[in-house]
């Protein structure tokens, strides 16, 4: 009989109970299991009934839905609609060329995007998960994914926790649940029953999959596997996530939209007005068509997509994967951070920071700390060394490239002795080890008895200092002892105290001369081990952290200069979290006032309206839940805020899949990485600031682009209907349009979207949700470039086609002087605040080899014959040349002359 579940059915979700709660004969009968585990048989009955224990794969996208992606933008959709209608009069080879574009384009977003996916894929570690379960009573390996409900698991230190499950039996056994909770440090388990309301930072009874003993053993009866686990519940929240539009993509999705109306509107104007002067139909249809062409930046979606896939490579050399190409956009727009502790901001690692020392200064006995390692603080450390059960597993390797194993402590112990330069082998050989008690959670102390080089046996003791301490009779100072005040402990006792509350954990480090050794072994075998605590020698003390990583403090102060906010979401204690925020220089929103700080149970007491009005206030959020880290990006979203949340943890996904930009780390758990957007492939968050910089550059490259192409755009548009108004003929084939547009603009509109980054570029807030991507000054220069230019092409049309030369060459004197105009306003759109002669000139060498290849395909398209043929042009003179030229001088000055009319007055750019 299997487990109550209320579907039956592969991969079902059980129903959530309180399993912390039940007595465990109640917990065996629910799950109709026994203590010898189940049968073969019946274990092979769930699995098929409850599916394999494991997560829903990440569904792979299809390679046609990635390709179809890349045409849902406004911008291609009018490109495809100006294909139809050139097709539609019999236009073929405009037609060809504008769907050209549009394949382009598709296959460079196409390419990016696949190759993204495909190196998250070789990201993924490949791990053996392995189980030991009792079936038939007897214990067997098994994958991880062969366990079922009801089965009996085994752990022990150094295991991969396989499912959820109830403790049958405990030995010592403590769990680091980071990967769940957040919360740093192993986690004591003990069987028995929990209350109702725990929550799962609460369940001492009950261990989870995905998390790792590290210390004891234990067994327990799996009560949750796939879906049905801690993970598996963290999962489900990914599924079906909101869609949501970029800001900029939301910007360049109105442009597109707005384009369109635009050219809609003018081509059915200009058909009717056309008609409703007499004018042939198929005439005026071509006409309007022209004018749809002229109006379309044919080469801003592929620019576009250049500039995002060079700023996803930017960001990749930087140790950056970006996923997609909406992401890349979305980086430069970030205003808020949401940081993880452990693992993050944090070495997720315990070390030795500090050792106290027992002094005397002016009478009185202090504990002292010290920036450099004298005698006595060597002794503490070899005393850790005597006393820790780590192993090293490469002795033989560089300090930095050992591999340690054992409990957190053993290790941060075992590390801090070896980088003193303290050998290992030699120590163990001067102190013969003759026996061992080892570390226990309820007595909150190890052992180690010790027979030194003179014959002399010492009981090493390292533990909790409330528990040393009561036993200290003396202290060493120096090479003496002296006897313990009861006062002086006192004092002790509040050094210990001031470093807990700054987030350390402190451990008491003692010693005690042995006379009889025979008695050792009546400790160890009789279990008498509290008579070794008595009359101890109080050697130092020495306090343990997760260190900050060294980046952490660069990064805050590089986020909070470039405007960004930084607030620490953890699901650690309070006081070891506000520690961290002030070692990594998190301030306060007002820099007069200390961190705000709110817990779980603060976030659980408020409502959504509450949250959203309250979350500005807070710097550091502790002992949250990942449905509270959900809650808490979304309440920042509400505020119109652009939330990039980053961390590693399984308790990190659902928060990572909301925000706007989900950062996680290379060395995160696969859950986490698949719910990112970009990946850090270096713990370095100086990577993230990079990234945040080239989104920023995307951001002023493609508002470069779209300023010169819908400047360029509107000369053409105003053209033709100069033309019209005063009833001439089309100053431009629509070819020579094309060409100008796919050509002529696009070069320089390429090189544009490798500018490298302005100056201060991060010394600027992000750019406000609501404000457009062509703000005043952009509309002043597009005005200035299209009114301007196209008076003076219109002026040289009437006078060339009034020669003896004819249209023909009045047509090609407007489309070299188009093309050069072009080619030179590029230079001054490269930086809209700063004059041209600050901009360095050789910065961009594709920019000047886009105005040497251009001015050369320019010559060629009116000087060479099968260009002459394709284009409709003809060959033109010197003088043609100087008033083109000239022209296109005037342009560049009378930008300038907007960019110093703006730069004088910032409130005329709002």
């Amino acid at each position: 009989m299997a487990p109550k579940n209320p579907k039956s059915g592969p991969k079902q979700v059980v129903e959530e109970i309180a399993w912390h709660t039940f007595p465990l004969g109640d917990v065996f009968k629910h799950l109709d299991s026994k203590r010898d585990g189940l049968s073969q048989a019946e274990a092979e009955k769930r699995i098929r009934h409850f599916g394999p224990n494991e997560l829903e794969p990440e569904k792979k996208q299809p390679v046609l839905k990635i390709l179809f992606r890349q045409f849902l933008n406004p911008l291609i959709l009018i490109l495809v609609a100006a294909g139809a209608l050139t097709l539609a009069v019999k236009s073929f080879l405009d037609a060809a060329v504008i769907f050209i574009v549009i394949a382009l384009n598709a296959f460079i977003g196409f390419f990016q995007e696949h190759q993204a996916e495909k190196s998250l894929k070789d990201l993924k570690k490949l791990e053996s998960k392995n189980a030991i379960v009792r079936r038939d009573g007897v214990y067997t390996a098994i994958t991880a994914r062969q366990v079922v409900p009801g089965d009996i698991i085994a752990v022990k230190a150094g295991d991969k926790i396989p499912a959820d499950g109830r403790l049958i039996h405990s030995f010592d056994l403590r769990v680091d649940e980071s990967i769940l909770t957040g919360e740093s440090g192993e986690v004591l388990k003990r069987v028995g029953s929990v209350d109702a309301a725990a929550t799962v930072f609460e369940r001492t009874n009950a261990i989870f999959g995905g998390s790792l003993a590290v210390e004891g053993s234990g067994e327990a009866v799996v009560f949750g596997t796939g879906l049905s686990s801690e993970i598996g519940r963290i999962s489900r929240m990914l599924k079906n996530p909101p869609l949501s539009r970029t800001p900029f993509e939301k910007k360049i999705r109105k442009l597109g939209r707005l384009i369109g109306l635009a050219v809609m509107v003018l081509s059915a104007f200009i058909l009717l007005w056309g008609l409703l002067l007499g004018r042939d139909a198929q005439e005026m249809f071509l006409v309007a068509v022209a004018v749809a062409v002229a109006a379309i930046p044919e080469g801003l979606p592929v620019a576009v997509t250049v500039i995002l896939v060079v700023g996803m490579k930017r960001v990749l050399r930087e140790k950056g994967l970006v996923r997609s190409l909406a992401a890349a956009e979305n980086l430069g727009s970030t205003s808020v951070i949401l940081i993880d502790k452990t693992g993050t901001l944090t070495q997720g690692k315990m070390r030795v920071a500090k050792i106290l020392i027992p002094e005397r200064r002016n009478g009185v006995l202090e504990m002292a700390g010290a920036t450099g390692y004298g005698s006595n603080h060597i002794l503490v450390l070899s005393y850790g060394l005597l006393v820790s059960e780590a192993l090293v597993e490469n002795p033989d390797s560089q300090i930095n490239e050992l591999k340690i194993i054992g409990s957190p402590v053993d290790q941060a112990l075992l590390l801090a002795a070896l980088e003193a330069g303290l050998d290992f082998k030699k120590i163990n050989r001067k102190f013969k080890k003759l026996g061992q008690i080892l570390f226990n959670s309820s007595r909150k102390y190890g052992v180690s008895f010790r027979e030194d080089e003179a014959g002399l046996v010492w009981a090493i003791a390292v533990g909790a200092p409330d528990v040393m301490l009561a036993h200290v009779k003396k202290v060493q100072v120096l090479n003496r002892y002296e006897n313990a005040i009861p006062f002086e402990l006192a004092m002790a006792k509040e050094s210990v105290d001031a470093l807990a509350k700054s987030g350390f954990k402190v451990l008491a480090v003692c010693s005690k001369k042995i006379e009889d050794k025979t008695i050792i072994q009546k400790h160890i075998s009789l279990g008498f081990f509290d008579e070794v605590l008595a009359g101890l020698n109080l050697v130092g003390l020495v306090a343990l952290k997760d260190p900050a990583r060294p980046e952490a403090k660069d990064f805050i102060s590089l986020a909070r200069r470039a405007g960004i906010r930084t607030v620490m979401v953890t699901g650690d204690h309070s006081f070891t979290a506000r520690a961290v925020a002030q070692e990594v220089g998190l301030v306060s929103k007002n820099k007069n006032l200390p961190l705000e700080l709110a817990e779980g149970k603060d976030i659980a007491s408020w409502g959504v309206k509450d949250l959203s009005h309250r979350v500005r206030s807070v710097d550091i959020f502790s002992r949250v839940t990942p449905e509270q880290k959900l809650k808490i990006t979304e309440a920042w979203q509400a505020q119109g805020e652009v939330v990039a949340v980053v961390g590693d943890g399984v308790n990190d996904a659902p928060a990572l899949a909301r925000a706007d930009i989900g950062v996680a780390l290379a060395s995160g758990v696969d859950l986490t990485r698949e719910a990112s957007d970009i990946i850090l492939l270096e713990s370095n968050f100086s990577v993230l600031i990079k990234a945040i910089k080239e989104g920023r550059v995307i951001l002023d490259n493609i508002k470069k682009v779209v300023a010169y192409l819908l400047s360029t755009g509107l000369t053409e548009i105003i053209l033709v209907g100069l033309s019209l108004f005063f009833g001439l003929p089309m100053p431009l084939a629509a070819i020579q349009i094309l060409w100008v547009n796919l050509v002529h603009e696009a070069l320089p509109a390429m090189a544009l979207a490798v500018d490298p980054a302005e100056k201060y570029v991060m010394e600027n807030p992000p750019p406000a949700l609501k404000k457009p991507i062509i703000d005043n000054l952009m509309r002043f220069v597009i005005g200035i470039v299209g009114g301007l230019n196209a008076s003076v092409l219109f002026l040289m049309f009437l006078f060339f086609r009034s020669s003896a030369e004819g249209l023909g060459y009045a047509q090609s004197v407007v489309f070299v002087g188009l093309g050069v105009s072009a080619l030179f306003v590029s230079f001054s759109i490269r930086n809209l605040k700063r004059p041209l002669w600050e901009i360095p000139f050789f910065e961009n060498k594709y920019l000047l080899g886009s105005l040497a290849l251009g001015l050369g395909l320019l010559a060629a398209a009116v000087y060479w014959p099968p260009l002459q043929f394709l284009l409709r042009s003809r060959p033109i003179g010197f003088l043609e040349w100087v008033i083109i030229f000239g022209a296109g001088f005037i342009n560049i000055v009378l930008i300038e002359i907007a960019k110093w009319m703006f730069t004088r007055k910032p409130s005329l750019l709002k």
